[in-house]
């Protein structure tokens, strides 16, 4: 008898994709790979790979493109561009990107809504510290090396915060480097650690409560005139403390925590730094 008329049965190839059908075993494929080296067990891949959904990327996207720092996710500047290139609602131009400066013009709906902009200027303003030693960001290894992609990921993420929040589900969003991340020359992540935090030792507050509520009530006071200078207070106030020769304040801590750390020098100078604005921001001259 011929084999006319009989059903043939043939196993279909489940299309469904990895992350549906199998997503903690596809966790454990990342984690044991050794590729991803903030993300050395399933837990910690499921992290990236659930925060990188909530704002529609892949796996593989995000796990080289978020990372978690102090328990917040962080996206790389060429992650944030995607989102917001890829977004129906918003858009952005770039109207300048050199060594010296990068602006961006960003829209919503096609019409324009501001300039986001980082100068190597206001790098060299800004101190942080490479290898224990403080310097002015613009100093440091990766902005000498990339100074136009520094500058460019700086403009991206704080474009992002002002105009277009909504493209990370409202989570504010900090560049890597922005949130202290050993970074390359193109400022994306080298090496997250997750497990151990390797920190110099930090001394013990130096000023009593009463000098710390009266720099954060300082501080509060000089919001309006330190968000002229900065898409945000606190980027205005890390402007601020650049020039005074004192680290910037990190995103992912209370300022009162952090201003608790000052020497009674280092709070002197601010205080007097923060009055001034308050003044000028009053219309008073200085001195008065």
């Amino acid at each position: 008898m011929s084999g006319e008329g009989q059903a043939v049965a043939t196993k279909r190839r489940d299309t469904t994709p990895l992350l549906r059908r199998d997503p903690e075993g596809l966790a454990q494929h990342f984690a044991q790979s050794g590729y991803f080296k903030d993300a050395s067990d399933v837990s910690k891949a499921i992290v990236k790979i659930v925060a990188g959904e909530e704002v529609g990327l892949g796996p593989m996207a995000s796990m080289q493109g978020i990372h978690i720092i102090d328990g917040k996710p962080s996206h790389s500047a060429n992650v944030l561009a995607t989102l917001i290139k890829r977004s129906e609602k918003y858009s952005y131009k770039v109207l300048r990107s050199d060594e010296e400066i990068c602006e961006l013009e960003f829209l919503e709906d096609g019409e324009p809504q501001g300039i986001s902009k980082f100068t190597i200027e206001r790098a060299q303003k800004m101190r942080v510290k490479e290898y224990g030693e403080l310097k002015p960001l613009a100093d440091t290894r990766r902005w000498q090396n990339s100074p136009e992609d520094m500058l460019f990921a700086r403009a991206m993420s704080r474009g992002h915060r002002k105009f277009a929040p909504d493209v990370t589900a409202g989570v504010p969003a900090y560049t890597p480097e922005e949130l202290g991340a050993e970074v390359d020359d193109e400022g994306e992540v080298v090496y997250v650690e997750n497990e151990v935090e390797v920190t110099e030792s930090q001394p013990a507050p130096t000023l009593n409560e009463e000098q710390v509520e009266h720099l954060d009530k300082g501080y509060e006071l000089a919001k309006p005139a330190l968000e002229e200078n900065g898409v945000n207070a606190l980027d205005g106030l890390n402007v601020r403390l650049g020039a005074l020769g004192i680290d910037g304040f990190n995103p992912n801590e209370s300022v009162a925590e952090q201003l608790a750390k000052l020497t009674e020098e280092q709070a002197e100078a601010l205080d007097a730094d923060l009055q001034q604005l308050v003044d000028q921001e009053a219309g008073e001259p200085d001195g008065e």
